[in-house]
């Protein structure tokens, strides 16, 4: 089995998710559950990217993967913002 484009994104947002956890603990937890959504349709969709998924499967998941991107990205924004913001202050 060969790791396609969704489990690059679950990686990253694991990443994401293991550097906010003590910081932002709520974005940290949005992180790994969009991470989450990207292995399980990593898992149903092998080799697909997430347009693939988005356009092409009209089922439930492909739904989840639509929200777990957008949540994904406000996540990374916010923590992005903190730590920008952080580093102002100094």
């Amino acid at each position: 089995m060969t790791f396609g484009p969704l489990f690059i994104l679950a990686l990253v947002f694991c990443a994401f998710a293991a550097f906010d956890w003590r910081r932002l603990p709520f974005c940290a937890r949005a992180s790994l559950a969009a991470a989450t959504v990207f292995v399980i349709a990593g898992f149903q969709y092998p080799g697909a990217d997430l347009a693939d998924v988005i356009e092409s499967h009209p089922d439930g998941l492909a739904y989840m993967v639509d929200l777990a991107r957008a949540v994904g990205f406000a996540a990374v924004l916010v923590s992005m913002a903190f730590v920008v913001r952080g580093a102002t202050q100094r």
